[in-house]
């Protein structure tokens, strides 16, 4: 069911790139122009047409790249200031070692009053190095996990019953409150990187 999962998403991801490669010709009129060029010039070499349409689309596609780029640091300078923007220094180290970190983003208030409402939820970063097993971890929170990242096995033990996860990237875990977890990155090679959204019980923002 995953890899049918997995085939589904990599259709439609080619599918979005498709109609995004249409769009773009559509309101590129350089691009156009360079195609028509490539029926001129290969009308000798047909072989060639293939090969030459290619190069007008790659040009294209890197110069839509540059465009959004230099509009996506516009928008960075613009939103510095915006307190729906979170930057890598609001997130706080709650633990660090050669072998992984866990990292916690500042409350939601202190970015502004406009998030008193989810004063409860804070949001945490886990990463994991390759063939490491992640300390037992028991907080007193529900959490959201998910892996953004890598592959990983998953214990999760409540009321002395056990549950065993093979957690992949893209999918999501809810964790109840009060569980013991065990996490282990078995992968050679790839970092495990779980994103948690943390709801706390007892005191608002605050769990041990």
């Amino acid at each position: 069911m995953a890899s049918k999962t997995a085939v589904l998403i990599a259709f439609a991801a080619f599918l979005v790139s498709a109609f995004a490669a249409l769009g773009t010709a559509a309101r590129d009129p350089e691009l156009e122009i360079c195609r028509q060029r490539c029926r001129i010039q290969t009308v000798v070499d047909p072989s060639q047409k293939q090969s030459c349409y290619s190069k007008c689309l790659t040009y294209s596609r890197e110069r839509e790249e540059r465009r959004e780029r230099e509009e996506g640091q516009g928008q960075e300078e613009r939103g510095e200031d915006s307190p729906f923007v979170f930057r890598p220094r609001h997130f706080l180290t709650a633990h660090s070692s050669d072998r992984g970190r866990l990292s916690i983003l500042q409350r939601f208030s202190e970015r502004s009053n406009l998030f008193q409402n989810i004063e409860p939820f804070r949001l945490g970063v886990l990463e994991v190095e390759p063939k490491t097993f992640a300390l037992p971890n028991h907080i007193d929170a529900d959490l959201i996990c998910f892996i953004a990242n890598g592959k990983g096995i998953l214990n999760i033990i409540q009321e002395n019953k056990r549950r065993i996860f093979n957690v992949t990237e893209g999918e999501l875990v809810v964790i109840p409150a009060g569980a013991t977890t065990y996490l282990i990155n078995p992968d050679s090679d790839r970092k495990l990187v779980v994103v948690k959204l943390i709801r706390t019980i007892s005191s608002p923002g605050r769990f041990e």
